[in-house]
C-alpha cells in the first residue's frame, strides 16, 4: 500500500543485529541487508542493519 499511495521511491529500514524478529519480518516483506554498521543506541554499542525495499521490486517494475 506505501508504494501505491505514496510517490516514495524506496522503502527503508534500519534495526540492531541482535533483533532477530525484526530481521525474520524485513525478510519476509523481501527487504534486503543492504549495511551492516557499528552504531550506538541508547549508550549500548550495537551493529545496525539497514534494509532496503525498492519501489521496482514492490510493482515489478521502475518508475524511470
Amino acid at each position: 500500500m506505501l508504494f501505491e499511495e505514496t510517490p516514495v521511491g524506496d522503502f527503508i529500514a534500519v534495526t540492531d543485529a541482535r533483533n532477530s524478529a525484526s530481521i525474520r519480518l524485513l525478510g519476509r516483506v523481501s527487504m534486503v541487508l543492504t549495511n551492516a554498521a557499528e552504531a550506538v543506541f541508547r549508550g549500548e554499542a550495537c551493529v545496525a542493519h539497514t534494509y532496503r525495499l525498492p519501489r521496482a521490486s514492490k510493482q515489478g517494475r521502475s518508475d524511470a
